[in-house]
C-alpha cells in the first residue's frame, strides 16, 4: 500500500541500500506494481527472501502481531526486524522529510519567481566560466532564451557586447574579492539597434569555486537623457552667450550707424562747398584781371594741381558710394545680430504662430559660415501657413540637418529648401532640404536617427543631432522622413501640423 510505495520509492533512490525482495499477500498492491517496475524481485510469501545473502533487516509494515510473531521465529539471528514503533518511526521521519522537500522546492520555486520578477539583468557564473542564472530580464535585453545558454561557457552566450570589459571586471573581482562596477558597456539590442549596460560583479557567497553574479540593466535611455540634458545645458549656455553678445554687438553698431548718419549730413555739406569753392576757381580763371594777379594765378595752379593729384571727381563720386556700403554693412550686422537673438532668446521656448520661411532664413543666417564655402543655396518657399510650435526648437531642427547637409558636400554641391502646405483632414506643413552630397548608404539609413549613431570621424560629432531633432519633431506630432542615394545626395522631409501638438 501507500507505506510501503514509499518506501520502496525512498529507498530505492539511496546508493547506500539494496532492496532484495517485497512481499505482499495482495500482489496487485501498488508497492508490488512499483518493485517490479524498477526490477526487485517480488512474492506473495515473504519467507521466500529471509535465506537470501546480504539481508540484515527486514521491515514489517503490516502492522500484525501475527507477522511480527513468525518473522521473529523464522528470521537468521544476525537479521534486524524493524516494526511497530520502529515502522511508525520511519514512517514519521519519511513525511518529515517529504514535508521538508516540499517546502524546499516551494521556496525554490519562490525564489525563482522572485528571481524571474526582478527587473534587473541576472547571470551566475560558477568558478569555471559556465552559466549557472540567466532570468527573464537577461532574456528580454538580449534575446536569447536560458535553456539555450545555461551551463554553457560565458564567452559563447551569444551576445553582442564588449565582452573584454566584462571579462576583466570578473577577474577583479574575483582576484580582490570584493564587487567591481563596469559601467557604459556597449551591447546590441536583438533589433540591432546600440545601446549601454551598468553592470555589478559580485562574488557568490558560499561559493568556493569563485562562482560570481552579474547584475546589469540597460541605462540606453539614462545615457540619452544624459547627453541631451547635456546638449540641451550647452545650447542654452551658448543661446545666453550668443542674445550677450549680439546686446553687446548692437551697441557699436548702433552708433557706427549714426555716426554714418552724421558723416553722409557733413559730405552732401562739404560738396556742396566744394562745388562753390569750383565755381570760383572757373569764374576766376576767365576774369584777365584775377588771372593775371601772380599770388592768384598761383593759387589756381595749385588747385588744380591738387586736384589732379587726389582725382577730387573720383573722391566725390566714391564718397557718397562708401558711405552707402557702409550703412548697409551695418544693417547686414544688425539683421545677423537679429537673427542670433531670435535664435538663441532663452525667453521664447513658448508654443506660438510662428512663419517657417522667415525661421529657414534666420536659421541660414545663423549657419552660413558652414554652408557658404560649400554650397550654394536655392529656396522654393510656399504660401504657407503659420504653424503653432516651439520656434527655437522646430529652428534647431533646420540647423542640425542644414548643417549636416554642408558636411555631406565634399567639394562644392547645392543645398536646396522648399516649403508647401498639404491639405487633409489635418493641414500640414511640409519643409524639405536636400543636398547634392555623398549619400547615405541603405544600411546606415534605419539608423540615422538612432542615439549616438555617427559616420563622422571621433571629436566631429555626437551622434545626438538627428535624434534630437527626431525627438523634437515627434514632440510636435510630426513626422521626419529621409531619402537618399549613394553618390547623389539625401532629401530630409519633415512635416508639421499647422495646429501644431494636441498638448502642450
Amino acid at each position: 500500500g501507500k507505506g510501503g510505495t514509499t518506501l520502496i520509492d525512498l529507498f530505492h533512490k539511496c546508493s547506500t541500500v539494496r532492496i532484495l525482495g517485497v512481499a505482499d499477500i495482495k500482489v496487485d498492491a501498488s508497492g508490488m506494481k512499483l518493485a517490479e517496475e524498477l526490477g526487485i524481485p517480488t512474492d506473495s510469501d515473504y519467507k521466500k527472501f529471509l535465506d537470501k545473502e546480504g539481508l540484515n533487516k527486514v521491515i514489517n509494515v503490516t502492522g500484525s502481531e501475527k507477522v511480527k510473531e513468525e518473522l521473529l521465529s523464522l528470521k537468521p539471528p544476525n537479521v534486524e526486524l524493524i516494526g511497530g514503533d520502529g515502522t511508525k518511526l520511519m514512517w514519521s521521519l519519511i513525511e518529515e522529510r517529504k514535508r521538508a522537500e516540499e517546502a524546499l522546492q516551494k521556496a525554490y520555486a519562490q525564489n525563482e519567481q522572485l528571481i524571474a520578477s526582478i527587473p534587473s539583468i541576472i547571470i551566475g557564473i560558477d568558478g569555471n566560466n559556465r552559466i549557472t542564472q540567466w532570468n527573464m530580464a537577461a532574456e528580454r535585453t538580449f534575446g536569447i532564451a536560458a535553456t539555450d545558454v545555461i551551463r554553457q561557457p560565458f564567452q559563447e552566450c551569444g551576445v553582442t557586447w564588449d565582452q573584454g570589459k566584462i571579462l576583466n571586471g570578473i577577474l577583479e573581482c574575483r582576484n580582490k574579492g570584493r564587487q567591481k562596477r563596469v559601467d557604459d558597456v556597449p551591447f546590441k539590442h536583438p533589433d540591432g539597434k546600440e545601446g549601454f549596460l551598468g553592470i555589478t560583479i559580485s562574488l557568490l557567497s558560499g561559493d568556493n569555486n569563485s562562482g560570481v553574479l552579474i547584475l546589469g540593466a540597460d541605462i540606453t535611455e539614462r545615457k540619452i537623457l544624459q547627453s541631451q540634458l547635456i546638449q540641451a545645458q550647452k545650447l542654452e549656455s551658448i543661446g545666453q552667450l550668443a542674445a550677450g553678445v549680439a546686446h553687446e554687438i548692437n551697441n557699436p553698431v548702433a552708433f557706427i550707424n549714426s555716426n554714418l548718419r552724421t558723416l553722409d549730413e557733413y559730405r552732401r555739406d562739404l560738396t556742396e562747398l566744394i562745388d562753390s569753392y569750383l565755381h570760383l576757381e572757373e569764374l576766376a580763371a576767365g576774369n584777365p584781371a584775377l588771372s593775371d594777379d601772380r599770388d592768384v594765378a598761383a593759387t589756381l595752379e595749385a588747385i588744380r594741381t591738387l586736384k589732379e593729384r587726389i582725382d577730387l571727381g573720383f573722391i566725390l563720386e566714391d564718397f557718397d558710394k562708401i558711405i552707402s556700403e557702409s550703412r548697409e554693412g551695418t544693417e547686414r550686422v544688425k539683421k545677423i545680430v537679429q537673427d542670433l537673438k531670435d535664435f538663441s532668446h532663452v525667453d521664447q521656448a513658448e508654443l506660438k504662430y510662428t512663419d517657417l520661411n522667415k525661421g529657414l532664413d534666420s536659421t541660414l543666417n545663423i549657419v552660413w559660415n558652414e554652408i557658404k564655402y560649400k554650397a550654394t543655396v536655392t529656396k522654393d518657399y510656399g504660401d504657407i501657413p503659420e504653424v503653432y510650435c516651439y520656434p527655437q526648437q522646430v529652428n534647431q531642427v533646420f540647423m542640425n540637418i542644414l548643417v549636416n547637409a554642408a558636411q555631406a558636400i565634399e567639394d562644392k554641391g547645392e543645398i536646396g529648401i522648399s516649403t508647401r502646405s498639404l491639405d487633409g483632414d489635418k493641414p500640414m506643413v511640409e519643409v524639405r532640404i536636400s543636398d547634392t552630397g555623398k549619400g547615405i548608404p541603405p544600411e546606415n539609413l534605419r539608423k540615422i536617427f538612432d542615439p549616438f549613431f555617427t559616420t563622422k570621424p571621433v571629436g566631429k560629432g555626437t551622434g545626438l543631432g538627428l535624434n534630437v531633432s527626431y525627438n523634437i519633431v515627434k514632440k510636435h506630432q510630426g513626422e521626419i522622413n529621409v531619402e537618399s542615394e549613394v553618390g547623389k545626395g539625401t532629401t530630409f522631409i519633415i512635416t508639421l501640423p499647422v495646429e501644431g501638438p494636441k498638448e502642450a
